[in-house]
């Protein structure tokens, strides 16, 4: 044990940032409750989502000029997010950088890639230095954890994505998965 640190108080209702000093202690509980705040936020917008997709379905937005090109001619863009780090598991292991499984570039969980992420009619995509595409039916499992979505793909693989909003993130995948099953 650190002199200097002062010992955790594993009760129930124990104050946390007792024993700290009271400007880490503040900046601890400011931090925590932006968390919070992005939290609730984020929970309030997906609900209001899930409203939405159930009165009128999954809508297409209008293509930003930053994705020229990405969307193939029967494709429309449902929902993007200018910047998210995908970090890609698989079999549960982040994997390693320049190992290759399903044809696809792993990298290890310090080294995520950033880059927009791109959800469309058919696919989701990650337009970093290493692009990544997936079709929406082999996704078998979302799952928002904190503030990441767990993406898991048939393959037994899956996206750890750090990004803005995984909760609303969520429904619009969910809301396009469903248009793909109910259009066949």
């Amino acid at each position: 044990m650190t002199a200097d640190l002062p010992p955790s108080d594993p009760r129930p209702g124990a104050d946390p940032g007792a024993g700290l000093p009271a400007a880490v202690a503040s900046a601890s509980e400011r931090d925590a409750a932006a968390v919070l705040a992005r939290i609730e936020a984020d929970e309030a917008a997906a609900e209001a989502a899930r409203g939405h997709y159930r009165r009128a379905g999954s809508r297409p937005i209008e293509t930003a000029p930053e994705l020229d090109g990405a969307l193939g001619p029967a494709e429309s863009l449902l929902a993007w997010r200018t910047a998210a780090i995908v970090q890609q598991v698989h079999g549960g292991q982040p994997g390693h950088r320049g190992q290759q499984v399903d044809g696809l570039e792993l990298l290890n969980e310090t080294h995520g890639a950033g880059g927009p992420l791109v959800l469309t009619s058919s696919r989701l995509m990650h337009l970093s230095r290493v692009p990544q595409t997936r079709a929406l039916e082999e996704i078998v499992e979302l799952t928002v954890t904190g503030e990441r979505l767990l993406v898991s793909f048939r393959s037994g693989g899956g996206w750890n994505v750090q990004v803005n909003e995984p909760r609303l993130l969520r429904v619009h995948i969910a809301a396009a998965l469903a248009a793909v099953r109910d259009s066949r």
